[in-house]
């Protein structure tokens, strides 16, 4: 609750909502105690992490209740991680690739650097390179798919909190979709007999 509050007092006109998982570290004790102090959502980390919050996709996690939410779709882009050999971004590719064909959320972060962790690269210069070049791919990647929807942490919770919120109900062999907090952003979809139908088609 002090962080949140020395946030709020230095940024007052952003509304402090999620937070990330400090050191990628969540105890199961923790999503609670985030909702009690006014949190909505966090997203998890993937290194020393509770296996409870390493979901396939983001939503309300074990211990906390709707409108807490949650997710650990992301890729840490690190000058260590990079490839000695061939294509240095190849790994990071590949888990962009297997995002955008299961249409689930790429979580693309980095840190800056401190004055005690340059997080393995060897300037700004490579690190910015390296950024350019994956965004580049991300950009081409997708465009054949209709682009990709870039998002900050806000937005992101907040689409997966609308799915959480949304129900489907089989009638008469058609799916109908309720989205009780329809609003900006992308419309929604849902696959249904090996098709993937909008909202619109869906009946909603």
């Amino acid at each position: 609750m002090d962080s949140r509050a020395w946030l709020q007092e230095h940024l007052p006109h952003i509304p402090i909502r999620h937070m990330v998982s400090p050191f990628h570290q969540t105890p199961v004790f923790v999503p609670p105690l985030l909702a009690q102090a006014g949190y909505e959502g966090f997203i998890g980390g993937v290194v020393s992490a509770e296996p409870d919050y390493i979901l396939a996709r983001g939503g309300i996690v074990p211990g906390a209740a709707f409108p807490f939410v949650s997710h650990a779709q992301q890729c840490m882009v690190h000058g260590d991680c990079l490839l000695a050999e061939g294509d240095p971004l190849a790994v990071y590719k590949r888990a962009f690739d297997a995002a955008l064909a299961t249409s689930a959320i790429f979580g693309f972060l980095d840190h800056p650097f401190s004055p005690r962790y340059s997080y393995g690269w060897l300037d700004e210069a490579q690190r910015l390179q390296a950024h350019a070049a994956f965004l580049d791919y991300i950009q081409a990647s997708a465009q054949p798919a209709g682009g990709v929807w870039f998002v900050n942490e806000d937005q992101c919770l907040d689409l997966v909190r609308r799915r959480m919120a949304c129900a489907l109900n089989v009638e008469e062999g058609l799916v109908r979709l309720t989205d009780p907090l329809a609003g900006d952003g992308p419309p929604l979809a849902v696959r249904w007999r090996g098709k993937t139908l909008s909202a619109t088609e869906l009946g909603a």
